[in-house]
């Protein structure tokens, strides 16, 4: 049975395919080289200031909804600056202390920087704090919260309790001075 292939055709197949490894050989020359694996670096730009870093570092020991782990696995929209780094519109300097405490595992806010703010920024990159504090190579803790002595508490209510008697004069003496302006 010919299966509808005559002879010319078969002699152009086996044509195309010896063309076809002979170029395979030429090209398989020392210049070839593997394309290259993705860097395990991260060029960020945060609020105009640059941070490099390993994509470990923002990765591990994150929940898949964390921000950082949305960016690199492309879930979350990234925009790119000049460089090529991600652009992350945030404050640099509140990004520096995030960044530290990834590294770090353990609890970091300067001095310079508001502590609450610093947690509202933690949130804002979807970092569970805790489980991070928890997991990680250090046995820091959160910043215990804003507590005030009792002496503290008294002096501030004894202020209050001053500053309730003088509101109650001065409307005493308004209301006095309001009546006496009527009676005249």
């Amino acid at each position: 049975e010919n299966h509808g292939f005559d002879g010319t055709t078969i002699q152009l197949v086996w044509k195309m395919e010896e063309a076809s490894s002979s170029s395979l050989v030429r090209q398989s020359t020392p210049d070839y080289s593997p394309p290259p694996a993705p860097s395990p670096l991260v060029h960020l730009n945060v609020g105009g200031m640059k941070f490099t870093t390993l994509a470990s570092t923002l990765q591990t020991g994150l929940a898949q909804n964390s921000f950082f782990v949305g960016l690199l696995s492309g879930r979350i929209p990234a925009y790119r600056d000049e460089s090529g780094a991600y652009f992350i519109d945030r404050s640099g300097a509140y990004y520096e202390a995030v960044l530290e405490i990834l590294r770090s595992r353990s609890w970091y806010c300067p001095p310079h920087l508001m502590e609450d703010h610093l947690l509202k920024e933690l949130d804002f990159y979807n970092i569970d704090i805790e489980a991070l504090l928890e997991n990680g190579r250090t046995a820091a803790a959160l910043p215990p919260p804003l507590t005030l002595s009792d002496r503290k508490l008294e002096e501030l209510a004894q202020e209050q309790r001053w500053g309730d008697q003088k509101m109650r004069a001065l409307l005493r003496n308004f209301a006095a001075v309001l009546f006496k302006g009527f009676r005249q």
